[in-house]
């Protein structure tokens, strides 16, 4: 017969530390931050580090099979915690789980906490108008699915497995992302260094606007037509739009904008250089959206490729404040030269990221298949 157990009484639950981003260093301690978190992972696209021989409390240091939970924004994203991101501390408003009970196998209770049935329960319970606090409380309260010892063998056995085939296509999909970033490296070198002495040009020059949008937070309905989106809803090269808060048709009208043909969305502030290519889509963007609005001549997927290399990511990072919360000037980003090869060389280029992010997309639906496989397995456990 199935039980539940709080999964304070599973785990011991720690909140992390208010680390200062002044105090960030090019390697050393990884500050797992909360943009870090997704759903059953930890981004390590961007990552930011302590001095090696910062000191840092014991009870803020991760270990390996440690959950982390997001307790602010998109609160209830769950990841573990995996050897290859130590040593690393958790910073403030992320959950650090640790199992202290023997009652549930830590595997099935990482993908109970990894699946949508969690994160939903958490945005249930949160607390907050503009943006969703979760207290550390319900966290400790909420009732965790704890089926027979034979039936959790099962299930961990299934999980497993299921768990090999994600690693592979996960492993996939990072092939598959670096393609594009090679051939552009290959073919017109380093886009901020420019050894190949490209003739450039400001960023602005080739748009007909460059913008952001607006400084402050709306107020959000339930009945709204309009998703308000930040810079954080940028990822894997698209803009997402599914689970963003809504706004009514005034806050649209006095905020909002249907977005231009050829236009590149960049994050600008807090997770720095996330982009997406966009075009039609009605939206309320918020200061950490930056819009980039080309000319209809210009190779959107050139300039979509520079944006995108890790080189354009290193310069946004040294262009960035140096304050709690780093941000990218709109002058910085409209001054920021941008290297003019051939229009030839640039087409061939689209071309060929084109291709690299159809392979991609491939990978990604693998990828999801096997994610949504492994839902499933878990059955009415997270109904």
């Amino acid at each position: 017969m199935m039980r539940r157990i709080a999964l304070g009484e599973l785990c011991e639950i720690q909140g992390g530390f208010a680390f200062r981003s002044s105090g960030y260093a090019e390697a050393g301690i990884r500050i797992v931050r909360i943009s870090d978190v997704q759903r059953g992972h930890i981004d390590g696209s961007h990552p930011r580090y302590y001095p090696a021989d910062a000191a840092i409390p014991e009870k803020y240091r991760l270990r390996e099979g440690d959950l982390l939970v997001t307790l602010t924004g998109h609160v209830g994203r769950a990841a573990p915690v995996t050897p290859d991101m130590l040593p690393a501390a958790v910073n403030q408003r992320v959950a650090r789980l640790r199992m202290r009970s023997d009652a549930v196998h830590p595997v099935l209770l990482r993908h109970l906490l990894a699946s949508a049935a969690f994160e939903h329960a958490c945005s249930r319970a949160a607390q907050g108008a503009a943006q969703q606090n979760l207290p550390a409380q319900v966290l400790r309260e909420y009732p965790v699915p704890v089926p027979p010892p034979e039936e959790q063998a099962r299930l961990v056995t299934a999980l497993l497995q299921a768990e090999a085939l994600c690693a592979a296509c996960a492993e996939s999909l990072r092939k598959t992302a670096q393609l594009a970033d090679a051939y552009f490296l290959g073919q017109f070198g380093d886009p901020v260094a420019n050894p190949m002495g490209w003739e450039t040009a400001p960023l602005h020059s080739l748009c007909s606007r460059i913008t952001d949008g607006m400084h402050g937070t709306p107020v959000f309905s339930g009945d709204g037509c309009y998703p308000f989106l930040n810079g954080s809803d940028l990822a894997d090269g698209r803009l997402r739009t599914e689970g963003a808060r809504m706004v009514s048709e005034e806050i649209f009208r006095q905020h909002g904008l249907t977005i231009p043909d050829n236009t590149i969305l960049l994050s600008i502030n807090g997770t720095l250089g996330h982009l997406a290519c966009a075009g039609g889509e009605s939206i309320v963007p918020g200061k950490s959206l930056c819009l980039l609005m080309l000319r209809p001549e210009i190779c959107r997927g050139f300039v979509a490729g520079l944006l995108g290399t890790p080189a354009f990511r290193r310069w946004m990072a040294s262009a960035a404040t140096k304050s709690t919360i780093p941000n990218v000037s709109l002058a910085a980003i409209r001054q920021f030269p941008v290297i003019l090869p051939p229009q030839e060389m640039q087409m061939r280029y689209a071309a060929f990221a084109a291709q690299a992010r159809a392979m991609h997309a491939r990978a990604s639906v693998q990828y999801r298949q096997v994610q949504q496989l492994s839902g499933s397995l878990l059955g009415g456990l997270t109904e």
